[in-house]
């Protein structure tokens, strides 16, 4: 795992905000789909998987189509981790940075933020987040 200085870590932000952005926005079609296909699924009921179904190869389709986009989303989680950075929620956009000052210290991130203005430490349970004292 790699460690940062608070340098380091902000000046993965601009990155990190863009990742963000792009999986919020594979997300929202993901759901999209999702809704579209529970909505077919529910039309058609039990004859949804049917071979005969007219709706059949559509559904396929977005069943495809949402787990292109499911990897897609993977992936892009996968370049944050990459990084060193530790993703602990990406519904929160919640981002971790293990400090080099100290293995049981944190620099926190979330989505939104320019920079970070936030620390926790651990001993193996997250604690309360610190802001940095100024």
């Amino acid at each position: 795992m790699a460690a940062f200085t608070l340098a380091e870590a902000n000046k993965l932000i601009p990155a990190l905000a863009a990742l963000f952005e792009e999986i919020y926005a594979l997300k929202k079609v993901k759901w999209l789909l999702e809704q579209e296909l529970s909505s077919d699924m529910e039309f058609w009921g039990s004859d949804a998987l049917a071979v005969d179904n007219p709706d059949r190869q559509k559904m396929d389709s977005i069943m495809s189509d949402t787990d292109r986009i499911h990897s897609k989303i993977q992936d892009k989680i996968e370049q944050i981790s990459s990084r060193g950075c530790i993703v602990t929620s990406i519904d929160q956009g919640l981002i971790d940075f293990q400090s080099i000052y100290s293995p049981d210290t944190y620099f926190s991130w979330k989505f939104g933020e320019t920079e970070v203005k936030f620390f926790h430490s651990t001993d193996g349970i997250r604690k309360s987040i610190e802001p940095f004292k100024e």
